[in-house]
């Protein structure tokens, strides 16, 4: 009597194979998955910067909301990626560290735009959009790593 097919335990070995492959091979795309959302998020953020820069060039003040770029400035308002904030998408202009401290939010509600220019006098204004509940890696001010 021949029979053709596999036995169980040659299914067992291969469905062990296949589970141990996988458990290396996932974390890879997890890793993946979040440097596409923070390429993204620093895409959003350049697209904000350019809107923002540009409704003060043609205003001359600050937007009081993110809302009033929209259509005109900018498409639409793009989400912040990295948490899940939600706000009312206010603009909140800081020239200096204490105001940015002051305004920065733990829930992360909005974001909050740092016109050092106001301070210093170079043009650093147009570099600081940043997540209302961003924290500074390696302290705060305008020369220090966001």
């Amino acid at each position: 009597m021949s029979t053709k097919g596999f036995t169980l335990i040659e299914l067992l070995i291969v469905i062990a194979i296949i589970g141990i492959l996988a458990a290396a091979i996932l974390p890879r795309f997890t890793s993946f998955n979040l440097q596409a959302r923070d390429a993204t998020t620093r895409a959003n953020l350049a697209a904000l910067r350019g809107a923002l820069i540009q409704y003060r060039a043609n205003e001359g003040d600050w937007p009081a909301s993110l809302n009033n770029l929209a259509p005109v400035y900018i498409e639409k308002i793009p989400p912040e990626l990295l948490s899940s904030a939600t706000g009312t998408n206010a603009v909140i202009v800081v020239t200096t560290d204490a105001q940015f401290t002051g305004n920065r939010s733990a829930s992360g509600t909005g974001w909050v735009y740092g016109n050092y220019n106001a301070v210093n006098s170079d043009t650093k204004y147009g570099r600081a959009i940043l997540p209302a509940r961003t924290v500074c890696a390696n302290g705060s001010g305008d020369t220090n790593s966001w």
